[in-house]
């Protein structure tokens, strides 16, 4: 299924299901529940792995 990141807007592919690419990326529970608060869909792996980059600085900066 073809989708837009909420994030950058690139166009990428996501099968929804336990062999998509994303399931390959390790998310602490912490970010995840961040991710979902902030964004409605996914995000692309670009994105993704950006985000769990920085995830301590977004996390301890989200207040």
């Amino acid at each position: 299924m073809k989708k837009i990141c909420e994030n950058c807007g690139k166009e990428f592919t996501c099968t929804h299901n336990e062999k998509c690419w994303c399931v390959n990326f390790v998310i602490s529970r912490e970010l995840s529940l961040y991710l979902k608060e902030k964004f409605n869909d996914c995000l692309c792996s670009e994105c993704l792995a950006q985000h769990i980059t920085n995830a301590k600085e977004i996390l301890r900066n989200k207040n």
